[in-house]
């Protein structure tokens, strides 16, 4: 990240740290790393990967928020945010107007931590504010990446029927 004659910040850090673990990700597929996981092991690459993308989202809500707090459609003399996404991020207006809506839609207070993620089909934990899952459950704790891209289970999957 540009740091434009300033010390670098946590967030400068975090955000070269995601960029090279992407650079990683984009090199490793395209080296053949979808190549040796089986159907289970690569529905379990998708899904992980699923969870990660939807998680940026979280960055994008807290962005615009700021970004309206800051009041920079005013220093941008632009007439409302959605412009300044679409001059600053070169955004279609309708994509800008889209992430500025998303972002008013989750009113977490500023500050507030996000909820912790879950395992797929498992229940919010209490830190939500919902119900809090028993320790015993299989949704515990969420699997990692590492666990989804494993060995096939022992359980084989169930053989396909032939086309009539």
């Amino acid at each position: 990240m540009e740091n434009e004659g300033r010390e670098a910040t946590a967030l400068d850090h975090a955000l070269d740290v995601w960029a090279s673990g992407q650079a990683l990700l984009i090199q490793a597929v395209e080296d053949g790393g979808l190549d040796v996981l089986d159907d289970i092991g690569f529905v379990g690459f998708l899904q992980a990967f699923e969870r990660l993308r939807n998680r940026t989202a979280l960055v994008d809500h807290r962005v615009v928020r700021d970004a309206q707090a800051r009041r920079l459609s005013e220093t941008w003399t632009q007439p409302n945010l959605a412009g300044v996404l679409v001059q600053a991020l070169r955004l279609s207006h309708g994509e800008a107007a889209r992430r500025v809506r998303a972002a008013e839609q989750t009113s977490t207070p500023r500050g507030a931590p996000a909820p912790p993620p879950t395992a797929p089909g498992c229940p919010p934990t209490r830190s939500s504010g919902l119900p809090i899952r028993r320790t015993s459950s299989p949704c515990s704790s969420a699997p990692s990446v590492r666990s989804w891209t494993s060995a096939a289970p022992d359980v084989a999957p169930a053989p396909r029927r032939p086309s009539p």
